[in-house]
């Protein structure tokens, strides 16, 4: 798989965790994809070079953890204003 199609997950309650393998092909994550979710966690794999600011529209506390660094400095600035609660971990 190699994107998370637009509304794949909307209003989906019982997702809760997404971990993607470090090896995954995901590539895309697309707009509202995980809207209105209860996701509590996410691992962002390093192939992922496309998203935005309305892919991480959820409305309650989550971690995420991503492969690089630069990776988690984007998700910050796109979408810390959607997101309430929220922990980001990178490996150093």
């Amino acid at each position: 798989m190699s994107k998370i199609s637009e509304g794949s997950f909307y209003k989906c309650e019982k997702l809760h965790c997404i971990d993607f393998p470090s090896e995954s092909e995901l590539v895309t994550i697309e707009d509202r994809s995980l809207m209105e979710t209860k996701l509590k966690s996410i691992f962002i794999p390093h192939s992922v070079t496309r998203f935005n600011k309305d892919s991480f529209d959820v409305r309650s506390f989550i971690i995420v953890e991503c492969d690089k660094p630069f990776l988690m400095q984007i998700i910050r600035e796109i979408s810390i204003y959607l997101i309430r609660k929220t922990v980001f971990m990178v490996p150093c």
